[in-house]
């Protein structure tokens, strides 16, 4: 019907005889049992050269569908190249598009604007069955919101014509406003961005235009946000050109590849193809999801049981065989990430790390909030005394197995470990996160560490190590919490008044021959959050720097041994109580001797009398604080 059409229109002798393309329309493909788009390229069978010996026509069917993976598969390698490290920026679906339009047709104008191919859609897949719903849309109403957008900022730029000489010539390079075309106006924005103001409702537009022959030209289009390329944009520029100009000579080259392949396509290839196709995406698809279930437990600041095809060793049993060199880089990428995660948990509080992953922008820059807040400083008694009768070996692992156990149970009631002070501890309550009665957790925490320490000194003891008492002072107070430094270095803390207070009670400790000190603050405050603890009021003292005196009470014990702890988690024992499935401080210390003996270089190993028998073992040990990370570090210890 074209050749036809086009020979009456030429005149059987005025004009040589040429191809032509059809309108886009359904037909039925072989072994293929649902009709699909696509449309054709025809060419006259005539001997003579001109319509007047017209005979004929021989014809090659193209599919849309082709298209479609085509643009998709073009989406998904921009998308890959921006989350590089040169660029570092995600896109999606819902701010990106990659598409082709109908730009020109001679014999249909009716079609010009219409998608041809389009990445994200939902007839993108090879698979016959998903086309049967296929309906034909214009690109300014299609179902996808960025590419009707974009497909409405053209035809607003070139005055409402896909046929405009220098869209058809040059292409398009522009930039809109998502916000201002959703009201109806096309106004630009800078390519260059500052940090002062946001440009994510800022979009760029590059097109170009692709001549399939006198009768028919498609259009591609691709729309990124304008931020995407903060630096080198006119480097990504011409790239995406050369992409651009690539991919139509390679479908120049399909086209004619089209002509020929499909006269020798056989139903033995096609099974074949099916077959090989469904093993490949096997092969991809088990991997991949198992990253992904890897990367929300990673979200959520779980432990994920990643896996290292770099370190067989320590490959966990669920990982597949990945037989894909690209996506085992991917996977022993995100292994590095995981880890790396991991142990900077160890040097700051979980809560900021999360913030940080989850991008947060005040977890990366300076800030500080007003909150309640309970200090506790801790410190070991006669420590330097200590040090000077111990090896360095033999230090070293006392302050192992000490801080092991006292961190352990500071998480334990939902405190939060700020800085380890030599041989004490600066911990918070109530900061970063929320922590309700988190007096009285603060109060529940002091005396589980006093009540572990008598079992740890036991196992002291038996190595030949001296025991430990520790002093601790506590204050609850107004605090300003945060992001606190400089422009270059920074650390989360607290700074206030309510800090100096907690130092210097654990000080007047000493004085008064109390382990546990506490104020009258925090002991109005835990009082209110709860009636389990016993107290005896010391003294009003006025400390240094400090105007006004204050009272102070020795923390004496607690009438019940449980305690709620943390909003989510349930009711838990606290230490002490030895309750099912905790392992007491001595046991701790033991398996903290084992984790001690894999971490630490036989030259730092304690010698003499404290030397045991090195037995090999895989059990985690009790004293490892929640979440820790198993893949840290492999030679030495994690401090």
């Amino acid at each position: 019907q074209v050749q036809a059409a086009l020979a009456g229109k030429l005149g059987s002798g005025s004009h040589g005889a040429r191809h032509v393309w059809t309108d886009v329309t359904k037909f039925r493909v072989p072994f293929s049992n649902p009709p699909v788009y696509g449309l054709s390229l025809t060419r006259p069978i005539a001997y003579c050269g001109d319509y007047s010996c017209f005979q004929g026509v021989v014809a090659v069917d193209i599919q849309l569908r082709h298209v479609h993976l085509a643009c998709h598969l073009e989406w998904e390698d921009l998308r890959r190249f921006l989350m590089g490290p040169s660029y570092n920026y995600t896109i999606s679906l819902d701010n990106s598009a990659v598409f082709v339009v109908n730009q020109f047709s001679e014999f249909w104008p009716r079609q010009e604007g219409l998608i041809i191919g389009s990445a994200g859609h939902d007839n993108s897949s090879l698979d016959d069955s998903s086309l049967g719903n296929f309906v034909l849309q214009n690109a300014t109403a299609f179902e996808l919101p960025v590419v009707r957008m974009t497909a409405n900022a053209i035809m607003r730029q070139y005055n409402g014509s896909w046929r405009r000489p220098e869209l058809m010539d040059l292409g398009a390079d522009f930039t809109f406003r998502r916000d201002a075309l959703e009201r109806g106006v096309l106004e630009s924005c800078p390519l260059r961005l500052t940090t002062s103001r946001s440009y994510s409702d800022c979009m760029q537009v590059v097109t170009h235009s692709i001549e399939l022959g006198p009768s028919l030209r498609w259009l591609v289009v691709v729309a990124l946000p304008a931020d995407a390329f903060t630096q080198h944009s006119m480097d990504v520029k011409r790239q995406i050109s050369d992409r651009v100009a690539n991919q139509k000579a390679e479908s120049d080259r399909q086209k004619d590849w089209a002509i020929v392949v499909s006269l020798i396509i056989t139903l033995v290839m096609t099974i074949l193809s099916i077959c090989l196709g469904l093993s490949v995406t096997r092969m991809i698809s088990r991997p991949l999801h198992l990253l992904a279930k890897q990367m929300k437990q990673l979200r959520a600041m779980e432990t994920p049981k990643v896996c290292d095809t770099d370190r067989p060793s320590r490959v966990c049993s669920a990982c597949p065989r990945i037989a894909v060199k690209e996506i085992a880089e991917v996977m022993n990428g995100f292994a590095k990430l995981s880890r790396s995660i991991e142990c900077f948990a160890r040097f700051v509080p979980e809560t900021v790390v999360w913030n940080i992953v989850n991008g947060t922008r005040r977890a990366r820059r300076m800030y500080v909030d007003k909150r309640v807040v309970s200090i506790m400083f801790s410190d070991v008694k006669d420590f330097t005394t200590i040090s000077e009768r111990l090896s360095p070996q033999d230090l070293l692992f006392v302050l192992f197995v000490y801080l092991s156990e006292m961190t352990r149970i500071v998480e334990l009631f939902e405190g939060v470990v700020s800085e380890i002070l030599g041989d004490g501890l600066l911990v918070f309550w109530n900061t970063p996160g929320d922590v309700e009665a988190h007096a009285a957790k603060a109060c529940a925490a002091a005396l589980a560490q006093q009540r572990a320490l008598v079992a740890l000194n036991v196992d002291l003891q038996q190595r030949g190590l001296p025991t430990l008492e520790i002093r601790i002072g506590m204050h609850t107070g107004d605090v300003l919490s945060g992001n606190i430094g400089s422009d270059v270095k920074m650390k989360f803390g607290c700074i206030g008044d309510p800090i100096n207070l907690a130092s210097r009670l654990e000080g007047l400790a000493k004085y008064y021959g109390v382990s546990t000190l506490v104020s009258g603050a925090m002991q109005a405050a835990a009082a209110a959050d709860s009636a389990m603890f016993e107290w005896r009021k010391l003294d009003s003292v006025q400390v240094k720097g400090k105007e006004q005196a204050t009272w102070v009470y020795e923390l004496l014990g607690q009438r019940s041994t449980r305690l709620a702890i943390g909003a989510t988690t349930g009711t838990r024992t606290a230490p002490g109580a030895s309750p099912a499935g905790h392992r007491t401080p001595a046991a701790a210390s033991t398996s903290a001797w084992r984790r001690w003996r894999g971490r630490v270089p036989s030259r730092w190993r304690p010698r003499g009398p404290t030397r045991v028998r090195w037995r090999t073992s895989t059990r985690r040990s009790s004293l490892r604080p929640p979440r820790a990370s198993r893949h840290c570090s492999g030679n030495g210890p994690a401090t």
